[in-house]
């Protein structure tokens, strides 16, 4: 009768173990799976970053080359005037070039904010899970070590205190 009653316990803390092994296990897959659905996302923010700049870099050049191209179509009208106009044109430049590298500046400085914040975001995201599964180790340690001092527990008074004749 004892006998069977210590394996109908054994079997409830061995389905009790199980039970909790599933748990972990879960928690270590949601766990993966934040983790690599983090991975694409900060993967689809860079591919995004550098479509971004690509498209800037060919904006550059376009506002570059149309430059370029509208001081030639002048060049051959101002050929008579190019002393005059020579300081007002270099100046017109540089204030276009000017507002270009500010502009890029800007966006520069966009991007790494953006960059920046995403990083810390994802960092705030990791600490949050590495807290979790810490708390999750502790707590099945800690279950693990409770119904294996109580059945100890239990196991003695059965063996030693009780009135066998």
């Amino acid at each position: 009768m004892i006998d069977e009653e210590l394996k109908d316990i054994l079997t409830q803390i061995q389905q009790q173990i199980g039970s909790l092994d599933k748990k972990v296990e879960v928690g270590f897959a949601k766990v993966e799976g934040e983790l690599k659905r983090l991975d694409t996302e900060m993967k689809g923010e860079f591919k995004r970053i550098d479509v971004e700049m690509k498209r800037l870099e060919e904006k550059i050049d376009y506002n570059t080359k149309s430059l370029n191209e509208k001081i030639d179509a002048n060049a051959k009208s101002l050929n008579e005037k190019i002393d005059a106009n020579t300081k007002s044109l270099n100046e017109k430049i540089d204030s276009g070039l000017k507002n270009v590298n500010e502009k890029i500046d800007s966006g520069l400085k966009n991007v790494n904010e953006k960059i920046d914040y995403n990083s810390q975001l994802v960092k705030e995201k990791i600490d949050s899970i590495d807290k979790q599964l810490e708390d999750t180790r502790f707590v099945s340690r800690a279950t693990v070590s409770a119904i294996l001092i109580g059945l100890l527990g239990g196991l003695t008074k059965l063996f030693f205190f009780s009135n066998n004749p």
